[in-house]
């Protein structure tokens, strides 16, 4: 059970690296678009720290955390 947990996450991990996303906003300008992703990512990078977990989980809650700010700022992501 716990094998394939670990393989469940890396390959979701792997798949998460291949394609680049890109985070689109109507009417954003390139300075607001990087903005808020700065400030996604700093508030990402402070949540993860202070969770305590170990290496793959502060990177997993980082992604997420990451996606959830972007989404909250009115971001959709898109693959391309």
């Amino acid at each position: 059970m716990f094998r394939t947990i670990i393989v469940v996450l890396v390959a979701a991990s792997l798949a998460a690296c291949s394609s680049p996303e890109v985070w689109r906003k109507s009417g954003a300008s390139q300075q607001v678009v990087r903005a808020d992703t700065d400030a996604c990512h700093g508030a990402a990078q402070r949540s993860s720290d202070a969770d305590g977990g170990g290496y793959l989980y502060e990177q997993l809650a980082n992604y997420n955390y990451f996606d959830r700010c972007m989404a909250d700022h009115g971001y959709l992501v898109s693959l391309y």
